[in-house]
């Protein structure tokens, strides 16, 4: 299990370094989409990092198309990210920000989409609770879980198939990088893979959005041109045939 693990993390580092393309989506497809800063025009899909510093923190941020099958209100809505040490069998302690881990408390999130509301639409409906989660290591002991749910406001929120809707934005913070206490592994690359959308409708119809709308797989300390990457799917077919 361990080898297929490794095997399945070296496909995702091969993606990322070509640079594999996936076809533009056509308009009004669903999607799912993960990139570092923004939804819009401004996001990438690799950061670098000069792990010179305790300050400041990376933005990851999650938004989505709905499908064309939704029948009422959607209720509530999670995210799924796996995030893997590529070059490690381990997780980094720099990425273990669980309760407890090096850099516990060091992830946060948000549901309010800010000044990203001018490319991805804020739901059209109030939160009344939200959460993240992040456990590591998660089935592999190279990969960590990132997640995150949001409910909404009875009768919920109406969603327009077509429509690119902001769904969550994550902090990483800097905390422990450098200094006496510091996490070892900022420098070390990963791949983060946005496995999932989750669409609660109507308190009975559960949607799995798994498509990417531009990329769904991002880099950490990549040091090359953003590129888009092919779906986890179409990756672990390469490799596991």
């Amino acid at each position: 299990m361990r080898q297929m693990a490794r095997r399945w993390v070296t496909a995702l580092a091969v993606v990322a370094t070509l640079g594999a393309l996936v076809p533009a989506r056509a308009a009004g497809a669903q999607g799912i989409n993960l990139a570092w800063d923004s939804c819009g025009p401004s996001g990438v899909t690799n950061r670098d990092f000069a792990c010179n510093a305790n300050t400041g923190a990376e933005n990851l941020v999650v938004s989505y198309t709905p499908p064309q099958l939704l029948l009422g209100p959607v209720d509530i809505i999670s995210a799924r990210i796996y995030i893997y040490a590529v070059d490690d069998t381990v997780v980094p302690s720099w990425w273990l920000l669980q309760s407890g881990g090096c850099r516990s408390g060091a992830v946060s999130m948000t549901t309010d989409a800010g000044s990203d509301a001018a490319y991805c639409q804020q739901p059209p409906a109030p939160v009344d609770s939200s959460k993240v989660v992040y456990i590591a290591p998660d089935y592999y002991p190279n990969r960590s879980l990132l997640g995150a749910y949001e409910v909404f406001h009875s009768p919920g929120a109406s969603l327009l198939p077509g429509t690119e809707y902001f769904g969550f934005r994550f902090a990483i913070d800097h905390a422990k990088t450098i200094g006496s206490d510091s996490c070892a592994g900022c420098s070390r690359r990963a791949s983060l893979l946005l496995d999932e959308v989750n669409l609660v409708v109507d308190q009975v119809q559960s949607v799995d959005v798994r498509t990417p709308l531009r990329q769904n797989v991002i880099t950490w300390q990549y040091g090359l041109v953003p590129v888009r990457a092919k779906t986890w799917g179409q990756i672990k077919g390469l490799y596991l045939r």
